[in-house]
This record gives structure tokens, sequence and C-alpha cells, in this order.
């Protein structure tokens, strides 16, 4: 069971997506440990150039 949402995110980039950047996806591991990083969904769409996640910019937000 995988309790983190990056490492579940990192887990299925793996597996669902062959174009994925998986030393990007290691650093960002290395990073969440810290409590000043932050992680938006696009910012994990940019760096590992995910699939499993949408972010679109809307009304308010």
């Amino acid at each position: 069971m995988v309790a983190n949402p990056v490492e579940f995110d990192g887990i299925w980039e793996a597996v669902h997506n062959p174009d994925s950047i998986s030393g990007e996806i290691a650093i960002i591991r290395s990073l969440v440990r810290r409590n000043s990083f932050y992680l938006s969904a696009k910012k994990w769409m940019g760096a590992t150039s995910a699939r499993g996640l949408l972010a679109k910019a809307r009304r308010y937000g």
C-alpha cells in the first residue's frame, strides 16, 4: 500500500507512461520530505511529462 501521493503518482507514471521522466520523479521524491517544498499538479506535469493528471486553469483559480 502506498500512502504518499507522490509515490503513487510516480509508480503510476512508471507503469502507464513510457515517456515519463524517472530522474525528475526521483528528484521530486527526495524534495517532498522538506517542509518548504510545494508541488502543484502543473509543476508535476511539467517536470515529469505526466499523463496521469489533468490540470486546467479555471475561474477563481
